[in-house]
């Protein structure tokens, strides 16, 4: 197979052609590619026949050149031309990760879309990236603000429930304060287990009532992600990625699109 790539107006464009055989093609984040119809049972039996004949044919003689290339292992020169750095992955690899949602992929993507539009190096783009990333972010305090709620009432309601179903002075003193219950009699409330089951009196409706509620919203949840739907999570990438194409209309919208949705809400 022998591939190609070019960078056009906007838009890096990817395309690998087999010598022979049927093809298929699509565009995913702002790339054309096309790849062959393999079939599995003959590249597996394909490739157990080649590793065979290539380990009944390996020769007995030690190698003392360390660059010669081996069966199964990498030479020390091929080992140093292994690219560490998200930036320094061919088109092809880019793709690949970006179609599978990786963020740092999907960034790298992005800056090479402006180098081709601006006609500017990597460190110029990379200045615009910076640039379009924090226009993604600017609005995240507000998608944290469900989380944060919900994090601090969930542990402030689960700590305080103790003490208000099993410690003696709490539950007299709310009782005393929004429930105005009958006082236990002497002996009913020796242990924490009595203190307990006297304040589960008034603390049974509202617990069972939060739990059944926290059921029907994980059930309602569970229901829009099967549908496709992320309440909170779909509209916040949305949001991001409609400001970002709207602030830098002159790249790539599908390229845009990706990378503000694959953006986090934590900075």
């Amino acid at each position: 197979m022998r591939s190609a790539c070019a960078a056009n107006t906007g838009l890096l464009s990817c395309t690998a052609r087999p010598a022979a055989g049927l093809v298929h093609s699509r565009t995913v984040v702002g790339f054309q590619f096309t790849l062959p119809r393999i079939d599995v049972r003959t590249a597996v039996h394909s490739s157990s026949a080649a590793a065979h004949n290539a380990s009944t044919g390996r020769s007995e003689t030690a190698r003392d050149n360390k660059d010669e290339p081996s069966e199964f292992h990498p030479t020390a020169k091929e080992a140093a031309a292994l690219p560490y750095d998200i930036d320094h992955l061919p088109h092809e690899v880019l793709l690949i990760a970006a179609i599978n949602g990786n963020h740092d992929a999907r960034t790298e993507v992005l800056t090479r879309n402006i180098m081709a539009v601006d006609n500017v190096d990597w460190h110029t783009a990379k200045e615009t990236t910076m640039e379009i990333q924090a226009c993604a972010q600017s609005g995240n305090w507000l998608g944290r603000l469900p989380y944060q709620f919900g994090f601090v009432l969930a542990t402030t309601a689960g700590i305080a429930s103790i003490p208000l179903c099993f410690h003696l002075d709490t539950v007299l003193a709310f009782n005393e304060a929004y429930v105005t219950c009958d006082p236990p009699e002497e002996g009913d409330v020796d242990t924490w287990l009595e203190v307990g089951s006297y304040a589960w009196n008034w603390m049974e409706p509202p617990l069972g009532q939060a739990s059944f509620g926290i059921l029907c919203a994980q059930l309602a949840t569970s229901a829009l992600l099967v549908l496709g739907f992320a309440p909170n999570g779909d509209w916040m990438s949305n949001a991001r990625a409609r400001r970002v194409v709207r602030e830098y209309p002159q790249y790539n919208e599908r390229v845009l699109r990706d990378y503000a949705s694959s953006d986090g809400i934590l900075h």
